[in-house]
Parts: C-alpha cells; structure tokens; sequence
C-alpha cells in the first residue's frame, strides 16, 4: 500500500507540474533527528507528521510549511485510516503534496521522519 501511495504522490506533482516526478520541484526527504534544518534559500519546506495508534484508530495527519528562516507561511491537518504507520505517513506525504498543489507552491521540500515512506 505505501508503493501505491507513493505513485499518487508522483501522480500529484506530475500533474501540477506537467512533468516527470524526478523533474519536480517537489523533493521528499528523510529526516531522522528532530531539529529542524532549513531549506535552501530558494526553497520552503513542508514537514509532514502523523499519529497512528493501530489499524482501526483514524490517523491524524499534520503539516507545516516554513521559508528558509523558519517563518511560517501556512498549515494543515486532515484525518485518514491507514493500516500502518508507514502506510499513514505515505498518506500524509499524499495529502500534503495535494494542499501544496492546491495552494500553487513550487520550489518544496517535503520532509519526513519515516524512512520507509520517503524511501
């Protein structure tokens, strides 16, 4: 399931930006500590997180979105049902991908602290 979520995400970007997913502006990251590092100049970032209890429990989805000095330029949450953790975490990078599509953001990092999700 976090394969087929993952190719939605790619399906997300391609179709905003009428490009290969490789070619995005989008990039997806692993982020294993919990400082947060800023983007690039050029760049914001979109951290994703999530809460999952077990496979019944609707998870919570969160994100923020800052600029290279930590400024916060917006937020989002949403809940969803997933039978991982990984598999939620693909769902949050899913929903996350769509409201910074929504909002017509370019030049993104989207983060995460699940390794098999940004994968």
């Amino acid at each position: 399931m976090p394969y087929k979520l993952a190719r939605q995400i790619d399906h997300e970007v391609n179709m905003y930006h009428g490009q290969n997913p490789l070619q995005t502006a989008l990039h997806v990251q692993f982020k294993a500590k919990s400082i947060w590092i800023p983007p690039q100049l050029n760049r914001i970032k979109l951290n994703v997180g999530i809460t999952f209890i077990n496979a019944i429990t609707p998870i919570g989805i969160g994100f923020i979105l800052r600029d290279h000095m930590g400024k916060f330029l917006g937020a989002g949450t949403t809940v969803e049902h997933a039978g991982s953790s990984e598999e939620g975490e693909c769902s949050g990078l899913l929903a996350a991908a769509r409201w910074a599509s929504q909002q017509h953001l370019k030049n993104i990092v989207l983060e995460t602290d699940n390794k098999g999700a940004a994968g």
